[in-house]
């Protein structure tokens, strides 16, 4: 967390810069502490950091301290003073760690044109020394975010797709550990790609989030994708609006839902029962006996689905 009075540490570090001195074990602590909160909460990380850069405002031109301390950068280019985001930006280093990143990403957001510009230079050329984790921390926690943005440029949205087609498998990591409520939105906006599609069968086994499993499990059997639509035409507001397309893969769809029907939420065994029509279409009599089998399911919600596909109609 970061201290209760961020600001604090600006006049500090402002009369060190003034002296020419610039307290770089100071400047380290107070990045390290903003590193160690949840990137979650960039926000007000970012509102932290902002106060503290704000106080720097009368310390003149940042060149040469930046030149000396490369790291001032991370708390410059969340400054007020957009000559000093200007400044940070054009000395950046590569962004290692999920906030700096976070903090390159939000000035493709910036209020100036020229800042917004020169973070996409930025980012095209860091873009492929950033670490793959990183980048999928990033997409997990911000990327919603990202894409509902306003002035973000035709060029900064390519660069971010071109930063998440350079990390598939970390993004298929995170979607399979992530637990929480940014995780089914990321794999909604992942599912665009049916490159993606061939990791369905190992979300629906091993994802930790249930409405992954239950999404997979759709899907698999359905044979159609659903995914949030890039934004532009297919946006109303701030929220994008759903998009479908073919399942690029062939699924064992008796393995599917023998999966689906053995899943540990109720949520997953839900649509499992919902399938069975769809299975049915497959493997008629298989159908009929996994029916039977969620006939007799502990959740009332699985119980009169399959009662539904056994009654006579």
């Amino acid at each position: 967390m970061m201290p209760p009075d961020p600001t604090a540490q600006g006049p500090h570090l402002s009369a060190t810069l003034a002296a020419g001195t610039l307290d770089t074990g100071a400047l380290e602590a107070l990045l390290t502490r903003a590193r160690a909160a949840p990137l979650a909460a960039y926000p007000a990380t970012a509102r932290r950091l902002r106060a503290v850069a704000g106080t720097l405002y009368q310390a003149g031109p940042m060149g040469a301290a930046l030149t000396r301390a490369p790291d001032l950068a991370w708390l410059l280019i969340h400054s007020p003073n957009g000559f000093h985001r200007d400044a940070a930006l054009l000395r950046l280093p590569l962004p290692a760690h999920p906030l700096d990143l976070a903090a390159l990403l939000a000035r493709l957001d910036d209020w100036v044109p020229e800042v917004r510009r020169l973070a996409e230079t930025q980012l095209a050329r860091h873009l492929t020394a950033i670490p793959r984790k990183v980048a999928a921390e990033v997409a997990l926690a911000r990327g919603e975010g990202l894409e509902s943005a306003s002035r973000i440029s035709p060029t900064g949205r390519r660069l971010w797709q071109a930063l998440l087609d350079r990390v598939p498998e970390a993004l298929i990591e995170v979607l399979r550990t992530g637990q929480g409520r940014a995780v089914h939105p990321l794999f909604l906006r992942l599912m665009r790609d049916p490159a993606f599609d061939a990791a369905l069968p190992m979300l629906l086994r091993e994802a930790s989030h249930p409405s992954l499993r239950a999404s997979a499990l759709w899907w698999l059997v359905g044979g159609q994708v659903s995914y949030a639509a890039p934004r532009g035409r297919h946006w109303r507001g701030d929220h994008p609006v759903a998009g479908r397309r073919p399942l690029s893969v062939t699924p064992e769809v008796a393995a599917v839902m023998a999966l689906g029907a053995a899943d540990r939420s109720s949520q997953v065994r839900k649509v499992a029962a919902e399938m069975l029509k769809a299975y049915a279409a497959h493997d008629p009599q298989a159908a009929r006996a996994l029916a039977l089998q969620l006939a007799k399911d502990r959740n009332a919600g699985v119980r009169a689905r399959a009662g539904w596909f056994l009654s006579p109609r």
